[in-house]
């Protein structure tokens, strides 16, 4: 490496034979990127895939050439299911001069037809884009309805029936009524009961967003990370949103602090 105090190459050492400045701060830097992708491809043979998301990033942020990471980024991303941020990661590793282009953009192309697929089997279900989660408690509540609803209208059509010929006392015509009450009020408890439930799944329905993790080093500005991430420096107030809890400043960002930078 070169002494980044005097300028002397080629040094091999822990300290510049020149200046005598010690180098282990900068060897461990240089280094950083390397263990940070070390420690991502063990996370995500562990099967631990945000975590490794995390390490990646953080490798990527120090050396924004390593097409090694984004290509294990791809690999992570498309097990995940993210088939668009798996694309991306591989158009970046291509744009650094990976030596695998012509291989990866051969996995480019199977990812994509990853995707349609995907997304002809969402098309496929219910005969459209809504998403309906089928609970054995949701069926058997529109089972009832439907038996309640079809056993009012017929008692309903016999009461009205009955009191037209005058055939029965008028006692049994108000106990008939009753029963149509009790009736009309169980519906409602049911409705209930049931619109409940569609707020629950309505919930759990709603998409995460997600976010990629970014560790601050020296120099670093919001409007730089906004460059780097969106290729446009004037989206720094979306990062600086998303991360208020932890930035005092936007004109100051705190050396080693961790970011949330919005995917979408």
């Amino acid at each position: 490496m070169n002494c980044p105090v005097c300028g002397k190459e080629n040094i091999d050492t822990n300290t510049c034979p020149q200046c005598k400045s010690d180098l282990t701060p900068w060897l461990r830097l240089k280094l950083l990127p390397e263990t940070y992708y070390a420690e991502g491809l063990q996370l995500f043979k562990s099967g631990r895939l945000d975590e490794a998301i995390e390490k990646l990033m953080a490798a990527i942020a120090l050396n924004y050439h390593n097409s090694s990471a984004h290509i294990l980024l791809a690999h992570i991303y498309e097990k995940k299911g993210l088939y668009d941020d798996a694309v991306l990661q591989i158009d970046k590793a291509i744009e650094k001069g990976s030596p695998n282009s012509e291989e990866l953009k051969s996995h480019k192309n199977r990812i994509k037809r990853l995707k349609k697929e995907q997304e002809q089997q969402r098309k496929g279900r219910w005969g459209g884009s809504y998403k309906w989660i089928a609970t054995p408690q949701i069926i058997a509540f529109i089972c009832l309805i439907f038996i309640i609803l079809v056993g009012y209208q017929l008692l309903k059509n016999k009461t009205e029936e009955i009191s037209d010929k005058g055939e029965v006392h008028s006692s049994l015509l108000k106990q008939l009524q009753n029963q149509n009450n009790n009736l009309q009020e169980d519906v409602r408890n049911i409705m209930s009961i049931v619109k409940e439930n569609r707020n629950i799944i309505s919930k759990f329905s709603q998409p995460r967003q997600n976010y990629f993790k970014y560790l601050v080093t020296k120099g670093d500005t919001l409007s730089s990370i906004a460059d780097r991430f969106y290729h446009a420096p004037n989206m720094w107030q979306k990062i600086y949103q998303a991360n208020k809890k932890n930035i005092s400043d936007p004109n100051y960002l705190p050396t080693g602090i961790i970011l949330d930078i919005p995917m979408e």
